[in-house]
């Protein structure tokens, strides 16, 4: 497969899981989590009449996709295999459709080398209809070794191609032991081990090649789980933004003689609006609120909010999260990969957000996964927009929000080219689901 993708400026992917268990379970035997339901088995029980119209239907089986997220878990407890892998939609051959790449988690969870688990990471081919084909072979992925979580492509380096960018999370101490307040055995947090740096991999026609040392990025290492590539700067060039978990967020700017700066502090967008880092995990970049420049939306842990960074002119920011109504919303749930796009195409950007623990808990009913990852499941969210502020749009999105499982990452993109936009969901030791839109549209 040739990677002849040509881009513009930035191209962005939507990126880096259920009654009490006993402490003697852990993540040693997780359960195979099922694949999302349809719509209608999601709202059984309810009648036509009363059942409201879904926005989504799975289409995993006949889209050609079988990919499964593995963990490495072992029943250590290491942190790394409850974080999930990223994935990206976009033009890898240059055929004008979304092809779609899946990254694998590690074989040992211990270790920042582990060979990937399973098959490794996956290159899928979109024919143009929505049916994939496998094309990782060959594709120069088998270089990315460890565990590679959040996932973005772009142009990086101003030759018109789409290059991509990786962030790797930490490394931690495979004999360290972490409990919690009642002294149950938990995964110890990310400060708990030295962050291990991004990587970019750039397009150079044919393969992807590592040139993460020559822009400076092994020197600043950083627990990085989303990314998302745009201008936010304003200067006409793409920039990396990466969601780190429990530090301040970068904002890494391409400067004129080609080294890159990170600009998050002056710009506004490295802290919250109380000057403190948040347990960032998903990233999106969107025009929330139809004012033509592009803001910010974070995922975060249980009990912080995900936060909404208003763009106030061109490069800089404010914290917008409560005037939008999204406290309250997004504070029981810990968020990770999110996706950001007009579901009815009614001119409102709307929000998926893969939901899952990263702490033991209590289990959800109707989860039907086992051991410590039925205590790490939850429902996924689905977020209305309505002229800026945000309702709950849970009952809508059955086939996104009914399955209670682990769930890390949300793809978004038009990939059967019907003018909507589909999304890809994955999760902790469960199957990829393909999701097509099935909306009613308000507008074209």
């Amino acid at each position: 497969m040739e990677l002849r993708a040509r881009a513009a400026a930035c191209l962005t992917a939507g990126l880096v899981a259920c009654g009490g268990g006993s402490p003697e379970d852990d993540a040693s035997t997780p359960a195979t989590a099922p694949g999302a339901p349809r719509a209608e088995e999601a709202a059984e029980g309810t009648s036509a009449a009363t059942r409201p119209r879904q926005l989504f239907t799975d289409v995993t089986e006949a889209s050609g996709v079988a990919f499964a997220q593995g963990t490495g878990a072992n029943g250590r407890w290491i942190l790394t295999e409850i974080m999930g892998g990223g994935g990206a939609l976009f033009d890898a051959d240059g055929d004008d459709d979304l092809d779609l790449l899946l990254l694998q988690g590690g074989a040992d969870s211990a270790s920042p080398a582990s060979a990937q688990a399973g098959s490794g990471h996956a290159l899928y081919r979109n024919d143009g209809t929505g049916r994939f084909e496998d094309v990782s072979d060959g594709a120069g992925l088998d270089g990315l070794i460890g565990y590679a979580m959040g996932v973005a492509t772009g142009d990086l380096d101003g030759d018109g191609d789409l290059d991509l960018f990786v962030t790797r999370y930490i490394e931690l101490d495979p004999e360290l032991v972490c409990n919690d307040a009642a002294g149950r055995r938990t995964y110890c947090p990310p400060a708990s081990g030295p962050a291990v740096h991004d990587v970019i991999l750039l397009n150079e026609g044919n393969r992807f090649v590592d040139a993460s040392e020559r822009i400076g990025l092994t020197a600043t290492p950083q627990p990085g789980l989303g990314v998302v590539l745009e201008d936010l700067s304003g200067d006409g060039t793409c920039d990396v933004y990466v969601a780190n978990d429990g530090q301040a967020n970068q904002l890494w700017v391409r400067q004129p003689d080609g080294t890159w700066r990170d600009e998050s502090l002056a710009r506004g967008i490295a802290l919250n609006q109380n000057g403190y880092a948040e347990a960032s995990m998903g990233v999106v970049a969107e025009d929330f609120d139809g004012d033509g420049l592009v803001d910010l939306f974070m995922t975060h842990l249980q009990e912080e909010t995900h936060t909404l960074y208003r763009a106030r002119r061109a490069g800089a920011f404010r914290d917008g999260t409560g005037r939008a109504g999204l406290n309250v919303p997004t504070r029981p749930m810990t968020g990770f990969g999110v996706a950001a796009f007009d579901v009815e195409l009614d001119g409102d950007i709307d929000l998926a957000v893969a939901n899952g623990r990263v702490r033991i808990g209590p289990v959800h009913g109707g989860c039907e996964l086992t051991g410590a990852w039925a205590r790490l499941a939850e429902q996924n969210s689905f977020l209305v927009n309505d002229g800026g502020s945000f309702t709950d749009g849970v009952t809508r999105a059955q086939a996104f929000t009914g399955p209670i499982l682990v769930d890390r990452c949300v793809l978004q993109g038009d990939i059967d080219g019907d003018g909507d936009i589909d999304i890809v969901v994955t999760g902790n030791e469960a199957p990829a689901r393909v999701q097509r839109n099935a909306a009613e549209r308000a507008g074209t």
